[in-house]
């Protein structure tokens, strides 16, 4: 079967149960069909969500360093002002991906979603591509900014509707990711390939603290402000896997690690601790009081690079059947 790329709590896709009764070849057959096409479709699925994540974040986070996304506030101040926009061949890729809700099998709740983001992201793309146009040729030379101010509310008042319509997406992944996760793991463990089963728990375990510091708008200005209760008892569950994952690739009886691309591995276990180095310098930041002592940033950053590189193992162990891609942050 085809590796499935993995999107937030990292699931794979959920595949029909087997029957009790013994298949027949023709239902076999009509089985690894439908496995495929489930596939392909969760597949590009994830590509919408790597499109939003990276590209399309890239392209608001020029615009947003300009000007900002409060429709409230606009600056003609654009002297080295730089806009990008999404290429129309990007463009069509994202809408290919987009549009596999109208195909078999039903995802329901992603398919709803992904119909309901399309105008709204569509729009929004074509108004960031009018404003780098905008922009780029100086027509608010011409018309004193007139159109500028015009494209800046309908940017900010997209910008919102599509982030609403953005996190409705992401969540129905979420939902249909967590249960095969939790089934993959206990496969791993099963099959006693612990080193999988420590890798994903502790990226799983690492993510959750990534995502509930952007959800508290964490940086370097603001990190006392940290949940500090919840962020230890993250960090003691964070402790507790990359203790887990270190002993198992340590274990010298444990030949797991030899299935996996050797240069890559070291780099996904060495920033499998940096992750926690810099989990464990925010939290020695909030028991002294000092924000100079730790970073968000720097654990952000971690984080990010130790999933790139655990997706280079998977890239470069080809003959391991069982590895999934994980998200990029």
């Amino acid at each position: 079967m085809k590796k499935i790329i993995f999107m937030f709590l990292v699931g794979s896709l959920v595949l029909l149960s087997a029957c009790k009764d013994q298949p027949t070849d023709k239902s076999l057959e009509k089985l690894s069909e439908e496995e495929n096409l489930s596939v392909e479709k969760y597949n590009a699925y994830v590509e919408v969500n790597n499109f939003m994540e990276q590209r399309f974040y890239e392209v608001l986070a020029y615009y947003y360093k300009g000007f900002g996304l409060d429709k409230d506030i606009y600056s003609t101040n654009v002297g080295s002002v730089v806009i990008s926009s999404v290429s129309g061949t990007e463009l069509d890729m994202f809408l290919k991906n987009l549009q596999v809700y109208t195909k078999e099998p039903t995802m329901k709740e992603l398919d709803v979603a992904a119909k309901e983001l399309e105008p709204t992201i569509v729009e929004l793309i074509h108004i960031l591509s009018d404003a780098e146009f905008y922009y780029d040729s100086k027509n608010y030379v011409d018309d004193n900014f007139e159109e500028g101010r015009k494209l800046h509310t309908q940017i900010c008042a997209g910008y919102e509707d599509y982030e609403m319509k953005k996190e409705k997406f992401t969540n129905a992944m979420k939902k249909l990711c967590y249960e095969q996760t939790q089934k993959d793991m206990q496969n791993y463990i099963k099959n006693n390939e612990h080193i999988k089963a420590c890798s994903i728990r502790y990226m799983l375990t690492a993510v959750e603290m990534f995502d509930e510091l952007q959800k508290q708008n964490i940086n370097q200005e603001n990190i006392l402000s940290i949940d500090q209760e919840k962020f230890t008892d993250q960090y003691n569950h964070l402790l507790q896997d990359i203790n887990k994952l270190i002993d198992r690739v340590n274990d010298p009886s444990n030949h797991e690690k030899t299935q996996f691309e050797k240069n890559n591995f070291r780099d996904f276990i060495d920033y499998a601790q940096k992750t926690k180095a810099s989990a464990a310098d925010i939290l020695n930041s909030l028991n002294k009081k000092d924000s100079s002592l730790g970073s968000p940033e720097k654990f952000y950053s971690n984080v990010r690079t130790m999933i790139y590189y655990y997706n280079r193992v998977v890239y470069f162990s080809d003959d391991v059947k069982n590895l999934n891609y994980f998200p990029t942050r």
